[in-house]
């Protein structure tokens, strides 16, 4: 109705007069918003003076909006985001203030060539999207992919695809996740259609290859690089790339002095703090964010909330020196 009253310049009971006129004679159905979708036409071939291209174009650039929305959402530095959006290049990776980066957020790397296995999931989930040979929602995508038995899935008969449950160990999230890297990487177009469902209209995402994805399934994108989503089910198939680190003397000194501090001030066991193990493996890792010092072996969610402040600010402190 603000919408409405803005545009067609009228009060908003003008328009709601208009609107209940129209319902009385038939021409549309009139229902609140969170109970049925809004206003509903009925009679599609009564004349109307509307100007669909405009309308589509508005469309379009409302879902953009969105799309961006979601994007900051989805940001690991709000702040960065915020200041590439109006065409800058922050001088740093993480502004350390925002929410994001108080709460360790993974930083999205650069775009890089993919990695042997990494690879293979990307061609093979192009691959599936070539064989399902429509635009589909990536919620449709990721379904048939993982081999869902979605009755939606089983009424394209898309089971019987070749690639149908080819990443069947994967998860839905997982999926869209690799969907918006390769989207961002210009692999995969992403698209707003609207299409009739159960009699009615609806507008939603669909996603199709585009020529650089057919390139990149069928291995001719040889220099090809995008933001691979950071995985834990590689990073535990992996074997780390680098040599296992000695645990710094120095460093772990210090770990165990500040352990002994918070266990004073707390009037507990120095264990109860942090193990051992827990400090050795904190010196080998070194953890500079909340995020990474969910990784080090004995940091559960209380010890993170409690100590995880002072041995970070103790391990980049000891980092400067």
């Amino acid at each position: 109705l603000p919408w409405l009253s803005h545009h067609l310049e009228l009060e908003r009971d003008q328009v709601q007069a208009a609107l209940r006129g129209l319902e009385s004679r038939q021409y549309i159905s009139l229902a609140p918003p969170g109970r049925s979708g809004g206003i509903e036409l009925i009679r599609t071939d009564a004349p109307f003076d509307i100007d669909e291209p405009r309308l589509r174009a508005r469309r379009e650039r409302e879902y953009a909006k969105l799309e961006r929305m979601v994007a900051y959402a989805r940001s690991s530095c709000r702040r960065r985001y915020f200041v590439e959006y109006f065409g800058q290049k922050p001088p740093w990776e993480r502004c350390g203030t925002c929410d994001a980066c108080l709460d360790g957020r993974a930083l999205v790397q650069g775009k890089r060539p993919l990695r042997p296995d990494e690879d293979l999931v990307v061609r093979k989930l192009l691959a599936n999207m070539a064989r399902m040979r429509k635009s589909f929602s990536p919620a449709m995508i990721a379904k048939v992919v993982t081999g869902s038995r979605d009755k939606t899935v089983l009424a394209f008969q898309f089971d019987r695809l070749s690639t149908y449950g080819i990443l069947s160990g994967w998860t839905t999230r997982e999926i869209l996740d690799v969907l918006r890297a390769l989207t961002d990487a210009g692999a995969v177009r992403n698209e707003f259609e609207t299409r009739q469902v159960s009699g009615k209209e609806r507008t939603y995402a669909v996603m199709s290859l585009t020529d650089l994805g057919w390139a990149v399934m069928r291995q001719q994108a040889t220099d090809f690089e995008m933001q691979f989503p950071a995985l834990s089910r590689f990073a535990r198939k992996r074997p780390s790339e680098q040599a296992p680190q000695a645990v710094n003397a120095d460093l772990l000194h210090e770990l165990r002095t500040l352990r002994r501090r918070l266990a004073d001030a707390d009037d507990v066991p120095a264990y109860v703090v942090a193990p051992n193990k827990t400090l050795e493996a904190m010196a080998v890792a070194r953890p500079t964010t909340a995020h990474a010092m969910r990784g080090v072996h004995g940091m559960g969610t209380q010890r993170i909330r409690r100590y995880a402040g002072p041995f970070i600010d103790a391990i980049k402190a000891w980092s400067q020196i």
